[in-house]
């Protein structure tokens, strides 16, 4: 995610956007997340190329491992194979599969499948 992406999220949505290193950390923070506030839910921002765990095996850990219902998954990529839209949309999880890098369209249509993360209306 770009920084200017980063303040533009900031700008709308309820809580500030926290970026992790890699898949484990948010796992692991999600996890943590459960346990300490049952009731929160997440909007996550996904690239599926991540070091140490790719965005499939986050995906599959969510759904393991952690409060599936209380998630709502963007994958923002730059994979346009077929075979990844697919899959991604029999995840339960998926909300939005985009390309990067996003752009005022791409956070518009996030936006209007989001509502209950959002503070404000936005422009486009």
């Amino acid at each position: 995610m770009s920084i200017l992406q980063k303040k533009w999220i900031s700008k709308i949505c309820k809580a500030p956007p926290l970026m992790f290193q890699n898949g484990l950390e948010a796992i692991s923070f999600l996890e943590l997340q459960a346990l300490e506030n049952p009731s929160e839910e997440f909007l996550i921002f996904l690239d599926l190329n991540m070091p140490g765990m790719n965005g499939w095996e986050f995906l599959d850990a969510c759904e393991h491992r952690t409060s599936p219902n209380k998630i709502s998954v963007v994958i923002v990529t730059s994979s346009k194979l077929d075979k990844d839209i697919k899959k991604a949309f029999n995840s339960p999880l998926i909300i939005e599969f985009l390309n990067k890098p996003l752009d005022a369209e791409g956070f518009s249509t996030i936006l209007s499948k989001v509502q209950k993360f959002v503070t404000t209306k936005i422009n486009s």
